[in-house]
């Protein structure tokens, strides 16, 4: 296998620094490729992800905790619209206690 095409993780701070490197002009992506032994296509892609998303989408996500951070999103949203359910009908049972009190 081709050193280059091996598959190997650089630390974040490597990526966006790269990324930063070819959006400013400073390097070409060959010669930051070449540097780093990656592809030239992987500094576009670091390049397109920092410009579009910012530095924390270089940092590589653990995809279990991303799908455990999903799920308690949604139960979060979930617990949000059932507390937003029970604040109107608290405000309903006051609106009413306040009804009879004024009809007593």
């Amino acid at each position: 296998m081709n050193k280059k095409h091996r598959k190997h993780h650089l630390d974040p701070k490597i990526k966006i620094s790269a990324a930063k490197d070819y959006l400013h002009g400073f390097k070409t992506s060959s010669e930051l490729a070449h540097e780093l032994n990656v592809d030239p296509d992987t500094i576009l892609n670091w390049a397109k992800k920092y410009k579009l998303h910012g530095p924390d989408s270089l940092y590589k996500l653990d995809k279990s905790k991303t799908n455990d951070t999903l799920k308690l999103q949604k139960e979060i949203e979930q617990l949000k619209s059932t507390l937003r359910a029970k604040d109107v009908e608290i405000d309903i049972l006051k609106k009413f206690q306040a009804f009879l009190k004024e009809n007593e």
